[in-house]
């Protein structure tokens, strides 16, 4: 079996469905900013005939994260008080992150799949039309 050095990107596409059309073209872009005092990175844009696709990689604190395992390991989140969650929250290393833009060049984008990277619709039926 011949192996790849990359996998190939779809539009709209995640783990739990199967690709429909061709493809994405990668564009490295290579970006990096700051959010939430994390670095964060883009390192390529998928672009399709249907939309934009893109990862945003956040750098974490690898002993914060661990940390933060081993102090909650086998704690049911179920059982949790209202208190005991949020002081399980306020504790938490990973930020609640949303990239999710709402305008691009000012036009209206919709996020595509929320369990996915996110993806915009350039245009059609689920995205804006361009001018």
């Amino acid at each position: 079996m011949e192996e790849k050095d990359s996998l190939a990107v779809y539009y709209g596409k995640n783990f739990w469905t199967a690709p429909q059309g061709a493809p994405a073209q990668a564009v490295p872009v290579d970006w990096q900013f700051t959010w939430a005092g994390h670095l964060c990175r883009i390192p390529a844009l998928y672009v399709s005939d249907a939309g934009l696709t893109l990862d945003v990689l956040l750098f974490l604190d690898s002993g914060a994260v661990r940390t933060f395992c081993k102090k909650y390991a086998g704690v049911d989140g179920e059982r949790l008080t209202p208190l005991e969650e949020r002081m399980l929250e306020g504790e938490r290393p990973i930020p609640e992150a949303s990239f999710s833009p709402r305008l691009i060049n000012g036009l209206p984008v919709e996020r595509a799949h929320p369990a996915a990277s996110p993806g915009f619709p350039l245009c059609g039926a689920n995205g804006p039309t361009p001018p």
